[in-house]
C-alpha cells in the first residue's frame, strides 16, 4: 500500500508534513511513553539508526501520547536523538496507517510503498536487520520476510 502524506506536529508544536522520501528508506515507529514494550524497544531502534547511513535511511518516531512535554522529557532522559513527531491520541496515524497496537513499525521504500508492517516489539540493532534494510534500499524486498516473522 502507499504511504500517505501525514500532517503532524513536532514535539514542540510546529507543523510537520511527513511524506515518502525518494532518496531514503524510512522506518516509522509509532509508540507511547505509557507503552512498556515501546519503551523497551526504543534504545534498540536508536542503535540501529546510528549504524545506518543517514543519506539512505531515516527513522522517525511518532508519539501518540497526549502530553508532548512528558514525551520530550522521556526522550531527553533516555538520550534518544531520533527524529520525533507528535500525534496526540493517534488521531492522524491510527486511521491513516491502520495501526491497532503499539509499538508499530512501518518500513517505506523509496517508491513510497509500505513494504513491511511490524506490530509489536522487536530487537532492531542486529546485523541481519542492517542487511535487510540495505537490501530494501537496493530494491530487493524479499529479505523482509525474516523481519515480519
Amino acid at each position: 500500500s502507499r504511504y500517505p502524506t501525514l500532517s503532524l506536529q513536532t514535539l514542540d508544536g510546529q507543523p510537520l508534513i511527513l511524506a515518502a522520501d525518494r532518496d531514503r528508506v524510512q522506518g516509522i515507529n509509532v509508540w507511547a511513553t505509557w507503552c512498556k514494550p515501546c519503551r523497551k524497544e526504543l534504545p534498540s531502534l536508536q542503535v540501529l539508526a546510528q549504524a545506518m547511513d543517514p543519506a539512505r535511511f531515516v527513522f522517525l518516531l511518532i508519539s501518540v501520547d497526549d502530553d508532548d512535554l512528558l514525551t520530550r522529557e522521556y526522550l531527553r532522559d533516555q538520550k534518544n536523538s531520533l527524529n520525533s513527531a507528535w500525534d496526540p491520541a493517534g488521531n492522524v496515524v491510527l486511521p491513516l496507517l491502520g495501526i491497532d497496537r503499539f509499538p508499530y513499525t512501518l518500513l517505506v521504500n523509496r517508491e513510497g510503498e509500505i513494504v513491511c508492517r511490524i506490530a509489536g516489539e522487536r530487537v532492531w540493532h542486529t546485523q541481519t536487520v542492517v542487511k535487510q534494510l540495505e537490501a530494501l534500499y537496493a530494491g530487493d524486498p524479499r529479505t523482509l520476510k525474516d523481519l515480519i516473522e
